[in-house]
């Protein structure tokens, strides 16, 4: 595979401008994350709560889970690598990132046309005709995408998490905003699709104000040769490792299907070199979380062992509630409870038992 490290070594040439590292201290750098991720968290969980209790009825809510399910399946090109290959370019001067930028935005409708294919026969295959319309609204969603993508690569890059924090946020916010006027308004699952639009659209004009990345004409042949090898190999790679949990990994409100590893589980395999990747986690009512993916090649459970476990790294405020986020912990999904024939829990004792399947 490709590196960016080794793509493009060179200084940039007269007239370009290269993308330095930032300087934020380490702990700055957390203290801003950790504040984007609790109030993301605070932000989707309130509107959630009033939508669930207010305004839309479960079925509603299940019929766009669906429809977003659906959508996920195919998002994993959404981001090709380029955040990664942003990250570890040399300079990541202004021909790189107009490279990158065209990309994103060619991928970006690859996406709404593949999911814009899939819409009719997902919604003949659930004799469910609403589902058509939902996935295209979801479908116009990732169209915004692209001009988000390359600015945070950009502003993280730079450990500039204050940006990152703006973006974030006004995102969410927006979300927020369109998702309970709308389903106020009697827009029913649709009013989450349209959210969802809100928030993609929010986020783009953000970050291009906080990072601006224009596309100007003509691109470099080698920058793209180098970025479409790098993408191909992190999405081939991705996918190889993700395809069995994309579907019902990222409704994590009714129970996460991803595993979920805190950040000192993440700061103990990275010395391992096991954790590479990002993944957007994707709630029950649309909104999202970035979090780090990681293979831990064996998980031990006194005597079961599970290999090659995919695990998603986040600031869940789980792990905080249940003061384990100082030590390494790990929210099993349910891609590995499915491994056993039978899972049960005596909250009372504080046990868990499992039943292995039979062995041909």
């Amino acid at each position: 595979m490709a590196s960016p490290a080794n793509s493009a070594a060179r200084p940039p040439a007269t007239g370009e401008t290269a993308h330095g590292r930032g300087n934020m201290s380490v702990k700055g750098a957390a203290l801003w994350a950790a504040a984007s991720q609790y109030c993301l968290f605070a932000l989707q969980f309130f509107t959630s709560v009033i939508i669930s209790r207010f305004f839309l009825l479960p079925e509603e809510v299940g019929l766009f889970s669906v429809a977003l399910a659906a959508a996920m399946l195919l998002s994993i090109i959404q981001d090709f690598g380029l955040t990664r290959y942003i990250g570890g370019h040399p300079t990541a001067d202004e021909e790189t990132i107009r490279s990158c930028t065209v990309i994103a935005i060619i991928f970006a409708f690859l996406l709404v046309v593949l999911i814009g294919a899939i819409s009719w026969p997902v919604a003949t295959f659930y004799n469910e005709p609403r589902l058509g319309p939902i996935l295209l609204l979801i479908a116009a969603s990732f169209l915004f995408v692209p001009w988000s993508i390359v600015p945070l690569a950009l502003i993280n890059r730079r450990l500039d998490f204050k940006r990152t924090f703006a973006v974030n946020i006004s995102g969410a916010l927006a979300y927020s905003v369109a998702a309970l006027t709308l389903a106020a308004l009697d827009f029913s699952a649709e009013s989450l699709a349209w959210a969802m639009i809100a928030q993609t659209m929010t986020r783009s004009v953000v970050a291009q104000i906080a990072q601006p990345t224009p596309v100007r004409l003509p691109l470099r042949v080698r920058d793209l040769r180098d970025i479409l090898g790098f993408g191909s190999a992190s999405t081939v790679l991705y996918f190889s490792g993700g395809i069995g949990m994309r579907t019902p990994d990222m409704i994590v409100d009714t129970g996460s299907g991803t595993s979920v590893g805190n950040r000192a589980l993440q700061n103990a395999l990275a010395r391992r070199g096991s954790v590479s990747g990002t993944v957007n986690l994707m709630s029950v009512t649309g909104q999202s979380i970035t979090a780090d993916l990681g293979v831990a090649k064996k998980l031990g459970i006194r005597n079961v062992s599970i290999t090659n476990l995919i695990i998603a790294f986040t600031d869940t405020p789980a792990f905080t509630e249940l003061e384990l986020d100082r030590k390494p912990a790990l929210f099993l999904g349910m891609r590995e409870l499915r491994l056993f024939k039978r899972v049960a829990v005596d909250f009372g004792k504080r046990r868990v038992m499992f039943d292995l399947p039979k062995l041909d």
